[in-house]
């Protein structure tokens, strides 16, 4: 091989370059080097340019802080006063481009209204940064700087709003709060899923935030509301714990429903009870912190126990020795015992079980000197006991101490302290909401889940023309009544009383009325059942004799009836005055006389009600022209409207008045298309017979059998069908519990009863089940129906509920 050979392969046909060639691609790479040097010192440059801009902004950052810092210190000694809005014009006038106080600091990239905010309220006080504080809000600074320095988060999610809230400095929160034109925006900013109302609620651990809570919800928009924390809590949930139901907080928990009622529709998913209304989660709450203090009182007695009596006894005897004194000696024992409810606003709410007794009440520690102090010796006149601190202590000192513990007592005053009273009022008033504003499927979901374990209402609508009180009370013992009841509905039915007991041959006295009292022995029945409150009444009483006065008002007494529907012809404004104080709606039905409208309308009449706002009038002609008819009652409507005499009001707040359409007649007490598409449910089949005869095989095998065969528990049966007779003595025994999901009227909100058989059939099938199994216990499941074409159908979507 000559001369050294290019080893790089190239095409064969290709031309051996000449020197010409050769030169101009040395000019071209030539070229191409000089590019890509230009390229990489241009690519240089840039890079320097980033690098020196990051310099510069982190040179920025740090002048801020440190001129941040200057400001806060300057605030603090009272070298820089800012008590007033013209010299924070003029500050800001001056200090805007040297001091750039719209730009963030190299401390976690805050601003100067963080900074501020993450100073202790004690250093610097609210009333010497108030002007300051609501510039800075209200300021839009130049493009290219902070723009809404309230808006800004910090590099831990957290805007100024949040550092506030955190560290308890609620006068500049509300500052923060009542300055920004659009709040809600910044209430709705999370940090780690938290937004400021989630973490307000949190960190509630005395009232004297409470200003700063009512004014974010009041400000809050349904999606602040309704949000879900990082524990997927709501704010009604965080409202509604246990550990929070303080005297105080009932208005919180209305504030936030009132604001955005969509918020009790909001669940909580727990990983074991699925999903929890607000009112079972404060429900499990309350559970939980039973358990716990249950729990804690059971360690301190085992410990107590452990210790032994001998310890007991001389410890008694060393604080009868100390009195007072040693009340004195122990209180700051007792004040290191860290408070439980300062641990909520380091974790996650809890979501079963509670940390043992993290709300519970905690023993007070023990003194370790069981003796108790040595005696005191006798003191010498003029010379002070050398182990007294109070004697030897200056006046200074005492009215010093004196401050302290006034002030101790002032905060310890304001902790939040839950009790089972206020629980109590919390949970009535979920219930109560729920209950007036949710239909009956909506609302027991909300109270019990997918489990009802009570009534809401009691409507026997569809029971046939008589019931026996005997018959109600054998056939509904089992029935379990929540102790308030969204309705009650009765019929035109006659209610057959227990026989009369008599002496002798004596006969029972004779009514001295005309009036029926009949109604008595059914609300008399439901107050036995510790039915406390009735939202809506429904009695049809419009067929003569219908009930006297006396009898209705005994019948309501003390049930607090909200929404009024009794069905007599000009009842009197008396008994519903007296009987129904804070009733919020009236039907009244009216016969076409004149005078009973005036009675209804008078200063002293309905008008004198506080809470009405609805007067719904059914009215009959009466004698009087169809002219003459409708000119009483457009007069009724401007007397029950007129502003003289009435009970304070909201302005601008009259009392409505509706006139129904119709005359106001009975109306029907059977489901609609029941009696039509009845068909025989004791048509006899070949089947029936066999199953009966082998039920009585059955029986006699077991008197049969040597040792006696016993059942454990009764065996239980679901019965899907249309409900069942409480008239039937045959299965009266048996019906242990139920369901329904029968709407006797959607929009009214009205539903018919488990024990009331829409057509017959599910008696019938019950009354075969216990025929069979004679030890039977039924739970019945009463299904909606509707008849096309006259044939009883069952729907769909209650099906389906109670497979779900």
């Amino acid at each position: 091989m000559g001369p050294e050979e290019d080893p790089t392969l190239v095409p064969l046909d290709a031309e051996e370059p000449t020197l010409g060639d050769a030169g101009a691609e040395q000019d071209g790479l030539a070229e191409e080097n000089d590019d890509e040097k230009s390229s990489s010192e241009s690519e240089s440059e840039d890079e320097d340019e980033d690098e020196e801009e990051e310099e510069d902004e982190e040179v920025a950052r740090k002048n801020a802080r440190k001129k941040f810092d200057r400001i806060i210190s300057d605030l603090k000694d009272g070298k820089l006063v800012l008590d007033d809005r013209a010299k924070v014009r003029d500050f800001i006038a001056t200090r805007t481009q040297s001091d750039h106080l719209g730009k963030r600091s190299n401390h976690k990239g805050q601003n100067l209204l963080h900074m501020l905010a993450d100073t202790g309220k004690d250093e610097l006080p609210s009333r010497k940064i108030k002007y300051l504080v609501e510039a800075l809000v209200t300021m839009r600074w130049a493009a290219g700087e902070a723009g809404d320095l309230l808006a800004q988060q910090d590099t831990d999610g957290k805007t100024p709003l949040h550092c506030a809230i955190d560290l308890k400095h609620h006068r500049l929160a509300k500052i923060m709060v009542d300055s920004h034109p659009d709040i809600d925006v910044i209430i709705r900013t999370e940090s780690k899923r938290t937004n400021c109302l989630h973490l307000a609620l949190r960190n509630r651990t005395s009232t004297s935030g409470d200003e700063l809570l009512m004014s974010l919800i009041e400000k809050s928009s349904a999606a602040t509301l309704t949000a879900a924390d990082d524990s997927s809590l709501t704010p009604l949930h965080l409202a509604v714990d246990y550990a929070r139901c303080d005297d105080a907080e009932l208005a919180i928990v209305k504030a936030i429903v009132k604001k955005c009622p969509s918020t009790m529709d909001m669940t909580y998913e727990h990983k074991e009870r699925g999903l929890l209304s607000p009112y079972r989660y404060h429900e499990l709450r309350h559970s939980e912190e039973e358990k716990a203090a249950q729990e804690s009182a059971k360690t301190k007695r085992e410990s107590d126990q452990a210790a032994g009596p001998a310890e007991s006894v001389v410890h008694a005897k060393s604080s009868q020795r100390k009195g007072d004194g040693a009340l004195k000696e122990e209180r700051p024992l007792r004040q290191t015992v860290a408070n439980p409810l300062d641990k909520d606003k380091k974790t996650k709410m809890p979501t079963y079980d509670a940390p043992k007794g993290k709300y519970g009440t905690t023993a007070p520690t023990r003194s370790s000197t069981l003796d108790g102090p040595l005696q005191p010796k006798p003191k010498v006149e003029g010379k002070q006991d050398p182990g007294s601190k109070e004697d030897d202590a200056t006046p200074k000192h005492k009215e010093k101490k004196r401050r302290s513990e006034k002030k101790d007592t002032r905060t310890r005053s304001s902790k939040i302290r839950p009790t089972q009273e206020s629980a109590a009022k919390i949970k009535e008033f979920l219930k109560l909401y729920c209950l007036r504003h949710k239909k009956h499927d909506e609302a027991v979901e909300f109270l019990y889940g997918v489990q009802q374990d009570r009534q809401i209402y009691f409507d026997i609508f569809g029971s046939g023309p008589t019931l026996s009180q005997n018959r109600i009370q054998d056939g509904l013992k089992h029935v379990q009544f929540e102790d308030v009841l969204q309705y009650v509905a009765v019929p035109q039915v006659q209610i057959e009383g227990k026989p009369a007991v008599t002496k002798g041959n004596k006969t029972p006295p004779k009514p001295d009325s005309k009036g029926r009292t009949d109604y008595q022995l059914l609300f008399d029945w439901l107050k036995e059942k510790h039915v406390k409150k009735i939202i809506k009444v429904i009695v049809e009483d419009l067929e003569e004799p219908s009930h006297h006065d006396e009898a209705i008002e005994d019948c309501v007494d003390g049930m607090n009836v909200e929404i009024w529907d009794w069905r007599k012809l000009d009842i009197s404004p008396d008994i519903i005055k007296t009987k129904a104080p804070n009733v919020r709606e009236v039907n009244l039905y009216w016969s076409g006389n004149n005078v009973v409208l005036r009675g209804w309308s008078e200063g002293d009449g309905l008008r004198q009600l506080k809470k009405l706002k609805t007067i719904v009038l059914h009215p009959r002609q009466g004698l009087e022209t169809r002219k003459r008819h409708l000119a009483n009652i457009a007069e009724f409507t401007e007397r029950i409207q007129a502003d003289s005499d009435l009970p304070e009001r909201p302005k601008g707040e009259t009392i409505k008045v509706i006139v129904a359409k119709g005359s106001g007649g009975p109306r029907g007490s059977t489901a609609a298309g029941a009696d039509t598409a009845r068909e025989d449910p004791f048509e006899r089949h070949r089947w029936i017979t066999t199953m009966e005869e082998f039920a009585d095989f059955l029986i006699a095998a077991q008197k049969a059998a040597d040792p006696p065969v016993e059942l454990v528990r009764p065996v239980l049966v679901a019965l899907i069908d249309d409900g069942v007779d409480i008239n039937d003595q045959t299965i009266q025994s048996r019906v242990m519990a139920g369901r329904s999901f029968c709407h006797r009227s959607e929009p009214d909100n009205l539903n018919q009863g488990y024990y009331i058989s829409s057509g017959g059939h599910g008696t019938a099938m019950a009354g075969f089940i216990c025929k069979l199994c004679p030890d039977v216990q039924l739970y019945v499941l009463k299904l909606d129906e509707y008849y096309p074409d006259g044939k009883r159908t069952i729907t769909a979507r209650s099906a389906a509920k109670v497979s779900s």
